[in-house]
């Protein structure tokens, strides 16, 4: 369903003890269509998080797919692979949460894309990005540049409105003083305080006038602007050349994070 992907990485080192970001992509092969899965989890106190997650996410993903019923219609089938991603963050969230190995403070965050021609109407092409936490996605053509993420961190009025309802605190602009993301996978000690793993979407039909999709930690986005995003791509690189630029870009400007 793609026609090439990309992939690029700088643990850091200088600023950095470890590489706390994860990335996967699989094929997935359910009911006669075929997913392509993109993913990237930027973790925080430890690797245990987003390691897991790299691991293992796209199983309960597929498990939940397939336990689905998918219909003639276009945008039915949509909300039913929406469904499956939310229940799938949840499940997998509640089993990190419930998991001993995992320290209260070990966390991450989560976005996916997937890409896939359903199997009624095979010449639509479909993007679906899922996302928690601060890992921003784009989708670039030949005229714009649109973010298909939102950020849940402490920088949103809503989200910080959400936690405040939800009973929890902020001050020092983060949560408890502490996290600053607002949705996570794990980060046990913050669920009851409105800290969740539920994503928000963005779904399309792509086209032939859609360069590229991106998905990349807060390592790149610290230091790389959307317009500067957008002015790489003018620059017409395969999509190995451009992954490989965004990160050479994010070094050169001074990212302090794994990117």
């Amino acid at each position: 369903p793609f026609i090439s992907y990309g992939k690029s990485e700088h643990p850091n080192k200088e600023y950095r003890e470890q590489m706390e970001d994860f990335s996967n992509f699989k094929i997935l092969s359910i009911k006669n269509m075929n997913f392509s899965y993109f993913s990237i989890f930027d973790g925080h106190s430890g690797i245990e998080v987003p390691m897991f997650l790299r691991d293992n996410y796209h199983n309960y993903l597929k498990n939940e797919l397939e336990s689905k019923v998918f219909t003639n219609n276009l945008e039915s089938n949509n909300q039913i692979i929406i469904s499956s991603i939310k229940n799938s963050f949840e499940k997998i969230d509640h089993d990190i949460i419930n998991n001993n190995k995992f320290k209260n403070n070990n966390g991450s965050t989560g976005t996916i894309i997937l890409i896939y021609r359903d199997i009624n109407r095979p010449l639509i092409k479909t993007l679906i990005c899922a996302n928690i936490g601060d890992s921003k996605g784009f989708i670039i053509n030949k005229n714009s540049i649109r973010q298909i993420t939102k950020d849940h961190n402490c920088d949103n009025a809503n989200e910080v409105k959400r936690i405040k309802s939800s009973g929890g605190l902020i001050f020092q602009g983060r949560v408890y003083g502490s996290l600053m993301l607002t949705r996570s996978f794990g980060d046990k000690e913050y669920k009851q305080c409105g800290v969740m793993a539920s994503p928000d979407f963005f779904c399309e039909i792509i086209n032939d006038d859609d360069l590229y999709a991106i998905i990349a930690s807060d390592g790149v986005w610290d230091v790389v602007s959307r317009d500067q995003l957008f002015q790489l791509s003018k620059k017409n690189m395969s999509s190995v050349d451009f992954a490989k630029k965004i990160i050479i870009t994010a070094m050169e400007g001074g990212t302090r994070d794994n990117v």
